[in-house]
């Protein structure tokens, strides 16, 4: 028997596996099985959006995108789970706090913002895709 962060490991394996796999069906204009391999998909990871770990969650949305993507219909996403403003605000002052007691915080931000900003200096466009994946 595995311990139970192993079993989670495997789990989140084998979907980002199976969404890899229907990424190269729907490449390969194979959108049957690709939508069949979604359907497993969608059965195994029906739970993750509030439960799951963050590689789960985010095999979840983009699980969600190419679902969408090969839809005939072209219907839209469903909205994402938000959080109430009171779990916002705590977040939200919890950063704040552990902002100001460490300046590492602040300088790795400052040095992450620059490194984006260096390199996309001659994007004409910028999409950014802000999952909340690490927030718990």
């Amino acid at each position: 028997m595995k311990p139970k962060g192993e079993a989670g490991n495997d789990e989140a394996g084998a979907a980002v596996d199976h969404l890899a796999e229907a990424a190269r069906l729907a490449e390969a204009s194979d959108a049957f099985d690709a939508r069949e391999i979604l359907a497993q998909l969608n059965y195994r990871l029906s739970t993750v959006p509030t439960t799951g770990t963050p590689l789960l969650r985010s095999a979840f949305y983009f699980k969600e995108a190419l679902r969408v993507a090969l839809s005939p219909t072209g219907e839209a996403l469903a909205p994402p789970v938000v959080s109430t403003s009171y779990d916002v605000v705590l977040k939200l002052g919890a950063y704040k706090a552990f902002s100001e007691v460490s300046p590492v915080l602040q300088f790795a931000h400052l040095t992450c913002v620059q490194a984006v900003l260096d390199e996309l200096r001659a994007a004409g466009c910028i999409h950014v895709l802000d999952l909340d994946i690490g927030m718990c």
